[in-house]
């Protein structure tokens, strides 16, 4: 009885713990430090940030702006009430591995008071000790062996190489094969899910209609200003698109999947072509002049916005 009756206590102190540090106040206070992180462009301290609250993290290719959006949508105030339900649930189903999964907000605030480490190579080793994380192991390629062993359609890319050549075809050649003359033909990216093309100064976004059943494209701090190859990508669900030099979003009004969109820091001044977008849940317009009446039509539509 004495077992049952010390289980019971424990789980009312956790729930009544989590009660105490899952409050608007709190959730405030760590997404405005992780919105300051990204604008400052900080990312060894959203990368670390997204280690303490669990966000995974499963490349060795930059992800930010997928983990920012991620932390976001965890602890964006705007999310408190839906936490509140899931953590009293969990309480009243006597799920105690249930609750453990919403106690990452005590080390996040942790480092709130620690004001959240700017370089992560200054933390990781107290990081790895007290959590019990293994940081050192070697992330993976999202193009692994894509490649097939008879294409069966012509490429006129397939033979060449020109160093000059900054479309999103050839970047990616570039990163898998270096300077080689190689084979390499656009069918070859047709089953990939996951395009991670971030800083590689692409200008142009020749062949990424190859990419017909992508989920999710990252595109972050290139130079793209023209979207019109994405009009065909009809599966993405999360697109990050952050410094480029886009100023229209015309050829997304079609992406009915699309939960997840970043497009901060470009030059885009309309937001209309999203208003039909249904599934559209999470935006980050920071660093655009966007109207006010657009953002709250947004709103309206239950998209999170970050600006």
């Amino acid at each position: 009885m004495n077992g049952q009756t010390n289980t019971v206590s424990g789980l009312k102190l956790l729930y009544d713990k989590l009660l105490e540090h899952w409050t608007g106040e709190n959730l405030h206070a760590i997404s405005s430090r992780i919105i300051q992180l990204q604008r400052e462009k900080r990312y060894d301290g959203i990368r670390y940030l997204s280690r303490i609250a669990g966000v995974e993290e499963d490349s060795s290719d930059n992800k930010e702006s997928r983990l920012f959006s991620a932390l976001i949508m965890l602890y964006h105030p705007d999310k408190l009430s839906q936490h509140l339900k899931a953590i009293e649930y969990h309480y009243f189903q006597k799920d105690t591995e249930k609750l453990n999964e919403y106690t990452h907000i005590f080390r996040m605030l942790r480092e709130y008071q620690n004001d959240f480490p700017v370089s992560i190579s200054e933390t990781l080793s107290r990081f790895e000790e007290e959590y019990g994380y293994d940081l050192g192991g070697d992330g993976y390629g999202i193009f692994d062996d894509p490649i097939q062993e008879d294409p069966e359609e012509y490429d006129p890319w397939a033979d060449s190489y020109d160093p000059e050549d900054n479309s999103f075809f050839a970047a990616v050649k570039r990163k898998f094969f270096g300077d080689r003359i190689i084979e390499f033909y656009g069918a070859m990216l047709e089953d990939l899910e996951e395009v991670e093309m971030a800083d590689y100064e692409i200008n142009d976004l020749d062949g990424i209609e190859w990419c017909r059943f992508a989920i999710n494209v990252d595109l972050s701090r290139n130079k793209i200003s023209d979207l019109s190859p994405l009009a065909s990508l009809n599966y993405i669900e999360e697109l990050y698109l952050s410094e480029n030099e886009i100023g229209y979003l015309d050829h997304l009004s079609d992406m009915s999947r699309l939960r997840i969109l970043d497009i901060s820091y470009n030059e885009i001044d309309d937001l209309s072509p999203l208003f039909g977008l249904p599934n559209l849940s999470y935006l980050n317009v920071m660093g655009n002049r966007i109207p006010g009446y657009q953002l709250e039509t947004l709103r309206e539509m239950g998209v999170l916005i970050i600006k």
